[in-house]
């Protein structure tokens, strides 16, 4: 889970440079659930 929470940050993170106006709420409700144990739909975290 710890792996899967840096990539959804990093995901955030370059979502949040690249592009100021896009909506990254989604991605951080994700990484709440991450972080108090849930786990997440899958095909959730982008790869690549």
């Amino acid at each position: 889970q710890l792996l899967t929470a840096m990539r959804l940050l990093t995901q955030i993170e370059i979502t949040l440079k690249q592009d100021h106006g896009q909506n990254v709420w989604p991605e951080l409700h994700a990484l709440g659930l991450l972080l108090c144990g849930k786990a997440l739909p899958e095909g959730f975290i982008r790869h690549g």
